[in-house]
Order: structure tokens, then sequence, then C-alpha cells
């Protein structure tokens, strides 16, 4: 199928804002209310990848998609989802022998196969002793290498030695688990050896019942097999480009050495990929770009959905508009909702090419003091002086936490992170639109407005950080989430191989405040009863009358 059932996921978080593909048609019913219908089989066979057919003596529509079935009847309110009866509101409606359904129908049927659609996963003495070996490693590289027990802490009230005894004592006690039947999302074996066992019933912890809590917090969290494909894709595509510097492949090896280690690749299964796609291997995403003219010659709109793209192919769409729009007064670049990809996306296709002149800009990443975190940041330390930096001129190096805080007098720094905190990494990088193709430049000397809100995560946090401490936009809307784009480590579990990120960087803004915690703050905080856009908009207008 051409979809798994995870994209059901998606599908129950967007439906009751965004119709599907599939075309909707309307219907009155006894109350003269109209009613948006779906066509059942278009959108299951279209937006799900399931198989739809029709069973004519019974009046009934078998969906088998993957993993289980949905059985409904014509002109009936009775479903069957995995054999758990259901009764929708209004149950499928026929049109001139066409199936329909409504949203709120379609939703809740939906939800109730993922709720029916769910495997058991038990534990063997082996298995057990496999996967306590694994989720000890994961929590004590966590505790050595990050401050993030500290933060999950203080921002949700959670005690993260609680939390991981109490998941520990249900692996060491082999209590039986019930999980969404996600078996192409997440790695299942048929298989009865203990690592299988250990590996099928240690990833599902992991993702249902121990990640969720504080998921995103220093992005902490287990790779599934998407994300796991992704990032080698990128990773190897990265590393044999023909764009790729020793740098750059430095990078990659430090920071994404578990996604070729035997054991992950074990788990996650064998991957083809082609090798010969551009901008460091991010797929080419249509319609991450959005371009409006919002006042003819003065207010120009740039939308950006996503960083996890292609920014080579996104340029091919902001570097025209940004031509046409080069004489206007003010451009807005909207990150709202972005959750992020690669900073180098915000870098290469928006920062560089609309500057006016070079940028240097200093990166202060506090870390703790376990071996893993020590010899990364030592890794990246060693890059950036093999470059030819002078390490006096820019204080480059990593120095205690103590020097640093006093020194850049950071006055709101949590005293508890001290416990939790040795070191920082000082660098410096250079932006210089000289460093890129002229035809690539196309500097914007108007002012730049850059919005966010909440859902601005990542890479698009990273992006806010860049545009106020160089200058280059005036934040506005409201705090980003906390997720930045430190440097950061993925581990393979030694056993099962599972893939396990753990950010090692830690921000703070200008005062010590942990960006993890906080997020960052915009220089204009939306207007009252307005959104960030109405708010820029409302600053210009005042601008122009006064």
């Amino acid at each position: 199928m051409k979809k798994v059932i995870s994209t059901i996921l998606a599908v129950v978080l967007t439906i009751a804002m965004v119709v599907p593909t599939a075309a909707a048609a309307s219907t009155g019913t006894a109350t003269g209310t109209e009613l948006e219908l779906i066509p059942i089989r278009p959108f299951f066979e279209n937006e799900i990848g399931a198989i739809v057919e029709w069973v004519d003596e019974d009046r009934a529509i078998v969906i088998f998609v993957e993993g289980g079935t949905v059985v409904m009847f014509a002109d009936d309110t009775h479903a069957y989802t995995n054999d758990v009866p259901l009764t929708l509101e209004f149950g499928v409606i026929m049109i001139q022998n066409h199936a329909f359904m409504t949203m709120d129908d379609l939703f809740l049927l939906l939800t109730a196969f993922i709720d029916t659609n769910v495997i058991t996963l038990e534990l063997t003495e082996e298995a057990r002793d496999i996967a306590l070996q694994d989720f000890d490693y994961l929590v004590n590289f966590t505790l050595a290498n990050s401050a993030w027990d500290n933060v999950i802490y203080r921002s949700l009230g959670i005690d993260f030695d609680a939390h991981v005894a109490a998941h520990r004592a249900a692996i060491e006690n082999m209590v039986p688990i019930t999980v969404p039947n996600l078996s192409s999302h997440f790695p299942i074996r048929d298989c009865d050896d203990p690592l299988s066992i250990a590996a099928n019933y240690l990833i599902s912890l992991l993702a249902f019942s121990f990640d969720p809590p504080f998921q995103g917090i220093g992005h902490l969290g287990v790779r599934d097999i998407t994300m796991y494909q992704l990032i080698l894709a990128i990773t190897q595509r990265g590393y044999h480009s023909a764009y790729a510097t020793d740098y750059s492949r430095t990078q990659i090896r430090t920071a994404f050495g578990a996604y070729v280690d035997p054991r992950a690749i074990w788990f996650y299964g064998e991957y083809e990929f082609e090798m010969d796609i551009d901008g460091g291997g991010w797929p080419e995403v249509p319609g991450n770009i959005v371009t409006e003219v919002l006042v003819p010659g003065e207010v120009a709109y740039l939308q950006i959905r996503s960083f996890l793209a292609c920014h080579t192919y996104d340029s091919l769409t902001i570097r025209p508009f940004i031509q046409e729009v080069q004489e206007f007064d003010h451009l807005i670049i909207d990150i709202r909702g972005n959750l992020g990809g690669a900073m180098d996306h915000f870098a290469q296709s928006i920062f560089i090419p609309l500057a006016t002149g070079a940028t240097a800009i200093s990166s202060y990443q506090f870390f703790a003091g376990g071996a893993g975190a020590v010899s990364l940041m030592d890794a990246y330390l060693q890059l950036f002086l093999s470059l030819g930096l002078d390490e006096d001129v820019f204080y480059a190096g990593i120095h205690p936490i103590s020097d640093v805080v006093r020194d850049r007098e950071l006055v709101y720094f949590n005293a508890y992170d001290y416990e939790r905190l040795s070191y920082v990494l000082i660098t410096r990088e250079f932006f210089d639109p000289d460093d890129i193709p002229a035809e690539m430049r196309v500097p914007f000397e108007g002012k730049i407005w850059l919005l966010v809100d909440e859902n601005s995560v990542s890479a698009s946090v990273g992006a806010a950080m860049l545009s106020i401490s160089s200058g280059f936009a005036t934040v506005v809307g409201t705090n980003t989430s906390g997720v930045t784009a430190s440097y950061h480590m993925y581990i393979a579990l030694p056993n099962t191989g599972i893939i396990w990120r753990v950010d090692i960087g830690s921000f703070t803004d200008d005062y010590g405040r942990s960006i993890e915690e906080h997020g960052v703050t915009p220089q204009i905080m939306n207007l009252p009863g307005m959104d960030a856009l109405e708010t820029v908009l409302a600053i210009i207008a005042q601008g122009e009358e006064e």
C-alpha cells in the first residue's frame, strides 16, 4: 500500500480543518441542515492507501487497511472496526450509487480504528535482560550528557528519575503492554528470538509511553522508520555530494554515525535511495513556499512552511520573488507553525542571499561533562579551528561554565543547572554574501520582519535567534517552542540498535534564561486581539500615518 497506517494519525489530526483531496459533496437532511460529505472510496483509496470492496448481497463496504478492517453498511449507522461495533451519527449515505459519509463520522471511524488496531507485547526472561541493558544505557547516556531532566521538571513538573523508575519496573517485571499496531512506522518483528522480542517491546514502550510526556524537549526521542530513512538518506547524500567538504563530512560522521551502525541497520532494515538530490539531500516539497504582494510596491509576504525541505529547490521560488519585491519597503517572512528541519535552509535561502553585508555570529552552547558531550563538542571545536579561524580573536574554545556566566553577566541563569552543566562551547560562524554566486544574491535593504509562534520549532527557533542576534529581522509574534537546533548526538542502543537522539548543547538568551525552557521571546509581541501578521501590518500602517 502506498500509504501506511501512520497516515491515519495525520488525517485524524487535520480532518477537522482540511477537506481531503477527494472531492466533497453536500446534501440536505430532514432538518434542512446541509452536510459536507466525503466520498468513501476515493478518500480511503487515495488518502489512506486502503483497499475498498463492495459486497452487493449485504450492501456492505469492506475496507482493508494495514493491520485491520473496517465494515460499514449502506444507509445504516452501524459499523465495525476490527470486529468492534461502532455507531455512527449519520452512517453511510448513498447518492446515485456512490457512498458518502460526514466529516464527523469519518473522524469518529478513523479514531475508533486506531483505538481497536492494537497489539499486546510480552517479554521473556532473556528478552527482559536485553531490554533492561538497553534502557539503562539510554537513561545513563541522557543523564550524563544533557540537562533535560531539569528542564522537564521545571517545564512539565515531571520527576525524570521517578519516570525512569516506573518504566524500568515495567520492563523488570515483564509487564505486558498494549500499543497501536503501527508496524510499518516502528519495526515490529514476527519473531520469537529474545533480541527481536526485546526490540519490539522496548521501541513500543519508548515511543508510546516513555517519550510522549516530554516529547520535544531536547529533541529527546526514538527514531521511527520514516525519520530513520530520511536522515540516513540525507547523511549518505550529503557525504557523497560533490559539494561536500572535509568539514561537512566530518560533521556528518560526528552527528549521524549511529545511522550506519550495523545494529541500527538490523533494527530498521536495509534502505536503498537515489544519490542525485541537491540541497543536502532534503526532499523537494511543492507548495512549501508561499508568496504574496500584500501592498503593491510596499509590503511583500513570504511563508516557509517547513525547513525539512530542499533549500535549492525552494530557492527557485524564493529568489525570483525577492527580485520582484527587492525595492519594497517591507518583507514579512512567516515561519509560524514551521516545525523545523535544517538550519541551513534559512541560512542558504534567506539569511545569506538577502544580507546586505557580512555577518559574524558567536554561538554559546552550554553542555554537561559526560564523555559523549565532551567528545562531540571538542570535535566541533576542532572543525571550526581547522577552518583557519584564530582562537584568540573570538574567544573560541571550551570554557568552564562559571567563567562564561560571570563574564557575560547571565543574571537569570538557573542555579540548579550548575549541577548538570559543566562547560560552554564558544564558536563563531561567518555569513558572507560573497561566498555564494552573484546570481543568488538578492540583498534587501528594506525592513524585514520574521513571524513566529509557539509552533515555531527546532530550526525555526534557530532562525529567530539568528535574526535577533544579527539584527537581520525584527521578530514578531509569541514565544517560540523551546526546541532549539543545537549540536546533538544519535546513539544506537547496544543490543537492539534502536536510535535515540539527545541534544547536547543548551542555549540561553542574553540574560541566561534557558531557550529550551522558555523559547525565544519576540522583540514585538502580538498586539491585543491580533495575530503576528496583523500586528506587523498595523505597525507599518501606523508608521506611514506618522
